[in-house]
């Protein structure tokens, strides 16, 4: 017997030829074992069962679409109510930047700071923590956008995979 880790691997030769099992001092029971056993072992000799019976499942957490986009719209509305209010913009320009800025288009039509003019009255620190915010604003709602789609991606995955099992296509 060969040793490998705590199990000991049964070492044995057999040759098949016509059908038949040529092997000295073994009997059949001793095949059926041995094949057995090997069923149960991965190509490094490792149970198949053993290694996912220690790994810790993952329990998948399943999101709605509906869900996805409404976290995705709330924070597009967010963004334009406070651009609209910082720029003077009306809501739908707000809106229209917010959504534009989010999906990576960026049209560049409308671009927050072009209001803050020297006589517009507000401070230097004032317009500077603005952009700022601005950034991280679109940083973060990129990273938003970028879970809802691949959650979104898992979901569509999901359905399609159901219904190519109804329809016996896969």
């Amino acid at each position: 017997m060969e040793s490998r880790g705590d199990r000991e691997l049964p070492k044995m030769v057999i040759s098949v030829s016509n059908s038949s099992i040529n092997s000295s001092s073994v009997n059949r029971e001793d095949i059926r074992n041995t094949t057995l056993t090997l069923m149960n072992l991965d190509i490094d000799g490792n149970e198949k069962g053993r290694r996912t019976s220690l790994r810790k499942k993952k329990q998948l957490v399943r999101i709605p679409i509906f869900t996805c986009f409404t976290i995705f719209f709330c924070y597009i509305t967010f963004g334009s109510v406070v651009f609209s209010s910082w720029e003077s913009w009306n809501f739908v320009d707000g809106y229209y930047f917010c959504f534009v800025s989010l999906v990576t288009i960026g049209c560049a039509d409308l671009v927050p700071g072009n209001t803050f003019d020297d006589d517009s009255g507000q401070e230097d620190g004032t317009v500077q923590v603005k952009l700022i915010l601005c950034f991280l604003y679109v940083l973060l709602g990129m990273a938003l956008m970028a879970m809802c789609f691949h959650l979104t991606q898992e979901r569509v995955f999901l359905y399609a995979t159901r219904v190519g099992k109804l329809l016996h296509l896969l």
